[in-house]
C-alpha cells in the first residue's frame, strides 16, 4: 500500500510540474489527467469550459483592435487633411482610446498583452529584410552624413530637454519617454516601439506621447518643406535609371496598397518567425526578455546585409503584413489607456516636444551647414 501511495504521488506531481510548462492563453487543464485541452472559444477559465460571456469578451477585443486599425489606415488614405496630418498609426491609439473610455472593451486584457508580446516581435524582422547595409553605405554617401549629424543633435536635444523639462508629472516612466522619443526622431515609429517595450513604459504615458508627438512632427515637416522650398532637386548620382523605382514609389503612396502574393507572405510570417524564435532564445540565456526585439533587429540587418537577394525580394511583402499588424499594436496601445491620464500627460509632452525637435533642427541646421 505505501508503494502504490508512492507511485500516486509522485504521478501527481509529474503531471503539476507538467502542467506548469503547457498551460498557455486559452488552455484548460483537466483536473484529472493533467493535460492541456485548447478551447476553442480563444479565452480560459480556471475550471472548465469557457462562459459564452468570456468568449463575447475576447472576440469584442480582437474586433475592437482590427476595426481600429483598419479604420486608422483608411481614414489616412481617404479622409481629410486633418486626418491625414494625424496619420493611421495615431488615429488607430485614439480610437482604441476611445473604445475602452466608452466601455465597449476594457483596458486590461489578455489579447492586448498577446499583440504587444507576440504581434509586435513578429512585425519587426518584417520591417528590416530591406536592410543592406551595404547598399547603405555605398549609395547614401552625403545622406549618411546628414543622418548621423541629425542623430547627435537629436540626443543633445533630449538631455538638455530634458533637463529643464524633466517631465515629472510621469513619474519612472519620465526618462523613459525621453529615450523613447529620443529613438523615435532617429528611426521612427518602430525604433520607438522597441524602446517602449524594453523599458516597460505603461500605455497611458505611450498614447499620450504618441499624440503629442505626432502634432509637434507635423509641423516640423511642414516647416522642412517650407525651409527648402527654394531648393532644387539633386540629380541621380549613381547613373541608374530611377523611373521604375519612382513608378512604383507612387504606386504606394498614391494608393496606399502594395499587392502581394500568399507565398510571399507566408515566407516572410515563417522567416520571422524562426528569427523571433532565436531570438528569444538568446533572450532567455541572458535572462532579459526585454531584448527579444533589439537582439530580432540585429539578426536580420545582418541576415539582410549577408544574403541581400532573397530578403530584398521579401521586403515588400514584410512591410505590408507588418503594417497591420503594427496598426494593430497602435489600437491596443490605446485600448489599454485612459483618456483622462492621456490629457493630463499630453500638454507637459507637448512642449518637451516641441523644444526637443525644435532644438533639433537648430543643430542640424548649424552644425550641417559646416559640412554640406
Amino acid at each position: 500500500e505505501g508503494a502504490k501511495l508512492r507511485l500516486v504521488n509522485k504521478g501527481t506531481h509529474h503531471r503539476k510540474k507538467a502542467s506548469a510548462w503547457f498551460q498557455m492563453p486559452g488552455a484548460d487543464l483537466s483536473a484529472d489527467k493533467g493535460i492541456p485541452r485548447r478551447d476553442s472559444s480563444g479565452c480560459a477559465g480556471k475550471r472548465g469550459s469557457c462562459t459564452r460571456a468570456e468568449a463575447l469578451s475576447t472576440w469584442s477585443e480582437w474586433s475592437a483592435i482590427a476595426v481600429s486599425g483598419y479604420a486608422g489606415l483608411w481614414l489616412e488614405r481617404n479622409g481629410n487633411s486633418l486626418a491625414k496630418t494625424l496619420s493611421a498609426p495615431l488615429i488607430a491609439t485614439l480610437l482604441g482610446l476611445l473604445a475602452t473610455n466608452v466601455g465597449l472593451i476594457p483596458s486590461s486584457s489578455e489579447v492586448y498583452g498577446f499583440v504587444g508580446n507576440y504581434l509586435l516581435a513578429l512585425a519587426v524582422p518584417m520591417l528590416l529584410f530591406g536592410a543592406n547595409m551595404t547598399r547603405v553605405f555605398k549609395e547614401t554617401k552625403q545622406l549618411l552624413g546628414a543622418f548621423v549629424i541629425g542623430s547627435v543633435a537629436t540626443l543633445v536635444a533630449t538631455t538638455i530637454c530634458y533637463r529643464f523639462i524633466p517631465l515629472t508629472s510621469l513619474g519612472q516612466d519620465s526618462w523613459k519617454i525621453a529615450s523613447a522619443l529620443s529613438a523615435r526622431h532617429i528611426g521612427g515609429a518602430v525604433n520607438f516601439i522597441a524602446v517602449s517595450q524594453a523599458l516597460t513604459i505603461s500605455s497611458d504615458a505611450v498614447a499620450a506621447s504618441l499624440a503629442a508627438d505626432n502634432l509637434i512632427c507635423a509641423v516640423y515637416f511642414m516647416t522642412i518643406f517650407y525651409l527648402s522650398r527654394n531648393i532644387a532637386p539633386e540629380n541621380s548620382e549613381s547613373g541608374h535609371d530611377t523611373s521604375d523605382m519612382k513608378s512604383s514609389s507612387d504606386d504606394i503612396e498614391g494608393s496606399g496598397e502594395e499587392h502581394i502574393s500568399m507565398y510571399e507572405a507566408a515566407q516572410v510570417v515563417g522567416l520571422s518567425s524562426v528569427i523571433c524564435w532565436i531570438s528569444s532564445f538568446i533572450a532567455s540565456i541572458v535572462g532579459k526578455q526585454g531584448i527579444l526585439i533589439p537582439v530580432a533587429t540585429l539578426i536580420t540587418v545582418v541576415m539582410a546585409t549577408l544574403v541581400p537577394g532573397r530578403f530584398t525580394r521579401l521586403a515588400s511583402a514584410g512591410e505590408v503584413v507588418a503594417a497591420l499588424i503594427m496598426q494593430f499594436f497602435f489600437a491596443s496601445v490605446g485600448a489599454s489607456g485612459s483618456i483622462q491620464k492621456v490629457i493630463q500627460l499630453a500638454p507637459v509632452l507637448f512642449i518637451f516636444c516641441f523644444f526637443q525637435v525644435s532644438l533639433h533642427l537648430a543643430i542640424t541646421l548649424l552644425v550641417g551647414g559646416k559640412f554640406f
